[in-house]
């Protein structure tokens, strides 16, 4: 079995006004992902306040698997977007769409990955506080 957690930080407001759509896609790629590569490990998921404004807050989410992990080609390689999900573990489309889409919301995203330990996806945001 693979245990999920979701660990929202203290500090993270409880509305923010953001792209629902697009951070909804990022969100369903990235832990898909982990999903897909992660069989009787774990997954975690952690929304933590990186910087606050007056009215705006960067916040970090920070995806985490046990799952295949990947080599550093692969790690190189799976934002691009030529990608394509293999059944063999190799990189995936939706990962070069998830970029995408948060660059143009303004974030930035950085990959983790030891093959055989598991991946780590980070991602930040700025939002504004409704």
């Amino acid at each position: 079995d693979t245990v999920f957690s979701l660990n929202v930080e203290e500090g993270v407001p409880s509305f923010i006004f953001g792209d629902q759509a697009h951070i909804r896609q990022v969100l369903i790629n990235l832990l898909g992902n982990s999903v897909k590569f992660t069989q009787g490990g774990r997954i975690s998921l952690t929304i933590k306040p990186l910087y606050s404004y007056t009215h705006a807050i960067t916040l970090g989410f920070i995806i985490k698997d046990t799952g295949l992990g990947m080599n550093t080609q692969q790690v190189n390689d799976i934002l691009e977007p030529h990608s394509e999900i293999a059944e063999d573990g190799t990189v995936g489309l939706g990962l070069s769409v998830s970029k995408q889409l948060i660059e143009m919301m303004d974030g930035k995203i950085k990959i983790y990955s030891t093959q055989d330990v598991g991946t780590t996806f980070t991602f930040t945001l700025k939002f504004n506080i409704v």
